[in-house]
């Protein structure tokens, strides 16, 4: 996903480039792409990430979230997942608001993995395969006052929905890894989300998406160590 070690860019500050929601659009999207180009070349904790900051930061702006073209709102989406790559295990510093606004933003651009014809598909797999690299709905999940679990029912709802006869195995395997790692995260696994889980693999669900009934199996297998306490009960 990034360069080897020994081929780490040296970044200078000038080489982030300005993503102000007043630039015109057609300059937003070369910004956001070759900022996003940047970042992917960069490791994990790489040493210069502060540089990154203010880039975060505006990334926050509800204008991305809301933008009426898609490009816009995967491009934002994947700079920030590279940021937040960057910078794990820890965070840049955020509200927790803005933090719940980004990781609906970040979970709702899955749904678009559904479609699979798409222009902008590879990058979509890209995203799914950045966060499931460094685990980053991790800190999603531990933010207070239920947010963790709307996202976490925001990322469950939108993946079941995304999967796809047609998707590659790699690619099932990394939706499986991301809800996996969301439901060992948790003490006690919120019932909303055993609700989202289980109602997948019963009629009528189970007869209606046959590939979302086998990634849910795939997720219940995997995951039976700390499952099994909450079906026995």
């Amino acid at each position: 996903m990034t360069e080897s070690s020994n081929t780490v860019p040296d970044v200078q500050p000038s080489q982030v480039l300005s993503v102000l929601p007043s630039l015109p659009t057609n300059k937003l999207l070369d910004n956001l792409t070759k900022n996003q180009r940047l970042l992917q070349s960069l490791p994990q904790n790489y040493e210069k990430r502060h540089f990154f900051t203010g880039l975060f930061k505006t990334l926050l702006d509800d204008f991305f979230y809301s933008h009426e073209r898609a490009d816009i709102q995967l491009y934002a989406a994947i700079c920030l997942a590279d940021v937040i790559r960057i910078y794990a295990p820890n965070l840049p510093d955020a509200s927790p608001e803005k933090m719940l606004t980004m990781f609906l933003f970040l979970a709702r651009q899955l749904l678009g993995l559904k479609k699979i014809d798409d222009t902008l598909f590879t990058r979509r797999y890209y995203l799914l395969e950045n966060l499931s690299m460094v685990q980053s709905f991790i800190p999603a999940v531990n933010l207070e006052d239920n947010r963790g679990c709307r996202i976490s029912s925001v990322v469950f709802n939108n993946l079941f929905n995304a999967v796809q006869k047609k998707h590659s195995d790699q690619l099932k395997n990394l939706m499986i890894e991301i809800i996996s790692v969301i439901l060992a995260e948790y003490e006690t696994i919120p019932f909303a989300l055993l609700e989202l889980l289980f109602a997948r693999i019963i009629d009528p669900e189970k007869k209606l998406r046959e590939e979302c009934y086998e990634l849910v199996e795939s997720i219940i297998r995997r995951g039976e160590l700390i499952l099994k306490p909450v079906i026995t009960d």
